[in-house]
């Protein structure tokens, strides 16, 4: 092979684009993020896990005041396309939001009540249910 200035050129184009996908190709693969090459920083922020409890003798039948606080708190945007909305807090009817409650000392009124529903973006994902 005769090592001219376009052999030159196209071996550097080569590896130019070797060098760019790369990157890209472990980053999508995910091979990047397993790899531990990714640690915390030293000015990493640090949070708490919440919890919260609802007491539902206390809420009220159509009663939206806690959706509306939590939407307006943190921002979420009112879509009125089902496909495509959003929710952190919703209510849902409690055999629905609560499909393990059932049992022969349910009373009417709890069994048809609307229950909050949160949105589970903590770490757990809604596996350590509180009833």
């Amino acid at each position: 092979m005769n090592f001219t200035r376009r052999n030159f050129f196209k071996i550097s184009g080569i590896w130019a684009i070797g060098l760019g996908v790369l990157p890209v190709y472990k980053t999508v693969t995910g091979s990047e993020l397993s790899s531990g090459k990714f640690l915390p920083g030293k000015d990493e922020l640090t949070g708490h896990n919440w919890a919260m409890v609802v007491d539902l003798n206390k809420c009220q039948d159509d009663c939206q005041d806690c959706v509306k606080a939590c939407h307006g708190i943190h921002n979420v945007p009112a879509i009125n396309n089902s496909k495509e909305e959003v929710k952190w807090l919703w209510l849902e009817p409690c055999p629905k939001a609560l499909p393990n409650l059932e049992h022969k000392y349910l009373d009417n009124r709890t069994k048809n009540k609307a229950v909050p529903v949160l949105c589970n973006h903590c770490e757990s994902e809604g596996r350590d249910r509180a009833y």
